[in-house]
């Protein structure tokens, strides 16, 4: 079995749900990952350092989170509380994770499978579930929707239990 620190994560079009936006995101995330690994397998353990990426991998995935929410939601989804709920889950067990592990190697090594594997799930699983429902959205709509999105004060301004 490979160490989880020492193979970086990498982009396959398998990943793709069809929005150069939401894939752009995925891609984004991907590579803070590999920081996040790098950090940890250079034993750079500033943990300064380590907790600053580690925070700024928390804050991307909630922005990344919100645009997928939002869209879901213009897209008028059934099951979008059921996503909103698994953003809300998975954001929680890494936020524990990374509290209670940042500080260690095995803790690291802990975060970097948990990354990888709730990375690439989610994106196979819960987001290709989505995919056929995202390629529905209109040129118009979809370039509305990302004006709104990048307009916006407070990304995580809307709430639409």
């Amino acid at each position: 079995m490979s160490d989880p620190l020492s193979t970086p994560i990498q982009w396959s079009s398998q990943y793709s749900v069809g929005i150069a936006e939401i894939d752009q995101q995925h891609m984004d995330l991907m590579r803070h990952v590999n920081v996040i690994k790098d950090l940890f397998s250079q034993h750079r353990q500033n943990n300064h350092s380590i907790r600053h990426a580690l925070r700024e991998f928390i804050e991307h995935v909630k922005l990344h989170f919100r645009f997928e929410e939002e869209l879901i939601f213009l897209l008028g989804d059934e099951n979008y509380s059921n996503h909103k709920e698994i953003h809300k889950f998975l954001l929680l067990q890494l936020k524990r994770l990374v509290e209670d592990n940042q500080d260690q190697i095995s803790g690291a090594k802990r975060i970097i499978k948990f990354l990888q594997n709730w990375l690439v799930g989610h994106i196979v699983v819960d987001d290709m579930g989505y995919a056929p429902l995202f390629n529905q959205i209109s040129d118009q709509e979809y370039q509305l929707f990302l004006e709104r999105m990048r307009n916006s004060s407070n990304p995580y301004e809307w709430d639409h239990n």
